[in-house]
């Protein structure tokens, strides 16, 4: 019964093991630089940032 078992749970082990190390390489959130500093998004994230920074200085 327990060499059933071995033989169940290493396959299965192998396969999430594979498809956890396998993939594009890719980070989630990674960073990028900022193709357009004149987006008005991105001033936006800029003011704010700086406004906080200015909030906890104070």
């Amino acid at each position: 019964m327990q060499l059933k078992i071995c033989f169940l749970i290493f396959p299965v082990s192998l396969l999430l093991l594979s498809l956890a190390c396998s993939g594009d390489g890719a980070t989630v959130g990674g960073w990028q630089p900022i193709k357009d500093l004149n987006d008005s998004h991105v001033k936006e994230i800029a003011k704010f940032a700086v406004s906080r920074v200015q909030q906890a200085v104070k």
